[in-house]
């Protein structure tokens, strides 16, 4: 799937394990002949930097989207009851720092004082003419959720004070930074946190989202953009390999280390004077992109490369 156990061990956690238990690993297969099937261009050219004997045995055929994803049109009266069910609430982690080894309880949703309260101000938080952007993602460092945020924060300031950021994903490792970021916002009712998405909500928030960020500094296929763009939703992304050969001419692109160039792309995406010209062309070009990942293209390439093996 990818070799960032290898190349960018900073990012992951268990960091010395990770990063010799996965390159033994696949020195061992190398030295078995085994084939290598990657998920991308971009992680086949991983594995070859560093096994370059492996080339004739590693093979490319990009991740398949499930069939739940397919293009809606936007249903923005259920996005209110999507943030209610799906909020994340309480979490108690690990602090890191002179207090290593403690733990801290994190408050991951507005507190209310009464449901009657709370209803209201969904309602208004969301309501049809409402916009947010949405970053689908596990919380770890590798997937750039404070270079989103210092960006989100930038446009609020400078454009748009009503705009909203809506993360979706689980809780990974070396969050506190992140979590720490998030809560000030979070508390504020402008940053929103959800967990346990099914995938018929998830469809209709790529929907609805003015943008999708894809921000990762490092990816073996990255399923959210796809997903977006099968949805119908408009995608920016991180400029990496791997999403240039994902997302091709479908998403805008970024630099991940600059925070500035984060924003120049999404203020065009929604607030330039042909943004609506733009995000219609994004979404055309994302369905286009995207059905190049449904079962009907992957499976024959599973089928004609298990048949080369028996043959």
């Amino acid at each position: 799937h990818d070799a960032i156990p290898v190349l960018m061990p900073h990012t992951i956690s268990d960091r010395a394990f990770h990063q010799a238990s996965h390159f033994q690993a696949m020195a061992a297969n190398v030295r078995s002949g085994a084939h290598f099937v990657c998920v991308s261009e971009a992680t086949r050219r991983d594995l070859l930097s560093l096994f370059p004997e492996a080339e004739p045995l590693a093979h490319t055929i990009h991740n398949m989207l499930p069939t739940h994803y397919y293009p809606a049109e936007p249903e923005p009266e259920r996005i209110p009851d999507i943030m209610r069910r799906h909020l994340h609430g309480e979490y108690e982690g690990k602090v890191r720092g002179a207090m290593r080894g403690k733990t801290k309880v994190y408050r991951l949703s507005r507190a209310f004082g009464n449901e009657e309260e709370k209803t209201a101000f969904y309602a208004r938080a969301f309501g049809p003419d409402s916009r947010f952007v949405l970053m689908v993602s596990t919380i770890e460092p590798r997937k750039n959720h404070a270079r989103l945020v210092e960006a989100w924060e930038a446009l609020r300031s400078a454009a748009d004070p009503d705009l909203k950021l809506v993360l979706v994903g689980h809780i990974g490792w070396d969050y506190q930074t992140a979590l720490e970021a998030f809560l000030p916002w979070i508390e504020q009712g402008s940053l929103f946190l959800l967990h346990g998405v099914p995938a018929g909500a998830l469809r209709l928030l790529y929907r609805q989202a003015v943008v999708t960020v894809c921000p990762s500094v490092g990816e073996g296929f990255d399923f959210s953009g796809a997903e977006a763009m099968r949805c119908g939703g408009v995608v920016a992304a991180s400029d990496i390999p791997v999403h240039r050969e994902v997302y091709g001419d479908a998403a805008r692109y970024f630099d991940p280390y600059d925070t500035a160039s984060v924003v120049e792309v999404l203020r065009q995406i929604i607030y330039s004077p042909d943004a609506e010209s733009l995000q219609a062309r994004l979404r055309a070009e994302g369905a286009e992109q995207s059905a190049r990942y449904l079962p009907e293209r992957i499976l024959p390439q599973w089928e004609a490369f298990l048949h080369s093996l028996n043959g």
